[in-house]
């Protein structure tokens, strides 16, 4: 899948579900503080976080929800290559549930 497409369908889903949609690609890192922090006690390794997410999406299936220290959800997409093999995914969110 090109990486133009990612960012078009994270658009997308952005605007579907009003709020933030993050495209995360394997090696690329999230370079971007989680827009929860603001409100954590607790600040987190967000590159940390979406490896996470995108790892155990990946492992059940292509999606898993997930939570933060704080308690925000996030929800994970895995995107993966001809081969299998995760390469990166799509993280919406944080929202308090």
């Amino acid at each position: 899948m090109k990486t133009d497409k990612l960012f078009e369908f994270a658009h997308h889903l952005s605007q579907l579900w009003d709020m933030p949609c993050e495209v995360w690609l394997l090696g690329d890192g999230a370079k971007e503080k989680c827009q929860m922090q603001v409100y954590c006690e607790r600040p987190c390794d967000r590159q940390q976080a979406c490896r996470y997410g995108c790892s155990e999406a990946h492992r059940w299936g292509g999606r898993y929800i997930y939570y933060c220290r704080e308690g925000a959800t996030f929800i994970a997409a895995s995107v993966s290559n001809e081969r299998g093999e995760l390469i990166g995914g799509l993280i919406l969110g944080p929202m308090i549930i």
